[in-house]
Parts: structure tokens; sequence; C-alpha cells
């Protein structure tokens, strides 16, 4: 098992639903493969600093903040697109 199976909770699957769901956020997400690892990390944070300057849920944000690492965001890229099938 990786270490990434061992902190998939409820929120992050709530999260990775609505992606899959909303044909402009799942656009969006699924462009960010398309960038650099750099771009997409810089992209995604400046996404959380946006969520935490409108007062979103703390719970959410962190979920939205694990898709800075690599390997979750790979993870939740696959989840998707078996979501969609």
């Amino acid at each position: 098992m990786k270490d990434t199976d061992s902190i998939i909770s409820d929120d992050f699957i709530f999260l990775l639903k609505a992606f899959s769901e909303d044909p402009e956020l799942k656009q969006w997400f699924l462009s960010l493969q398309n960038k650099s690892e750099n771009d997409r990390v810089s992209t995604i944070g400046a996404m959380v600093s946006k969520m935490k300057t409108n007062k979103e849920a703390p719970e959410m944000i962190a979920e939205f903040e694990l898709l800075i690492s690599p390997d979750i965001y790979n993870a939740a890229v696959k989840t998707i697109r078996r979501l969609k099938e």
C-alpha cells in the first residue's frame, strides 16, 4: 500500500466527484496535466489562496491542497477518468 492510499478521506472523494461531474471544472483540472510540475503546483497553490481568501471550508481547502503532491494529483486524475466510465 502506498502512502497516498492511506490519506483518502470522504472530503477528498467528494472533491474528486465534483471534478468529475462538472464539465468545466473537470476540463480545468485535467488541463493541469499539460503544465510542468512547477506550473501545476503554482496553479493549485493560487487556487488554494483564493479559496482561503473566499473563506471556503477549511477541510475542503486542505483536501484541495493535497493535489500539490504529484503522486496525489496523478492518482486523482486516474480516479476522475475511472469515474467517467
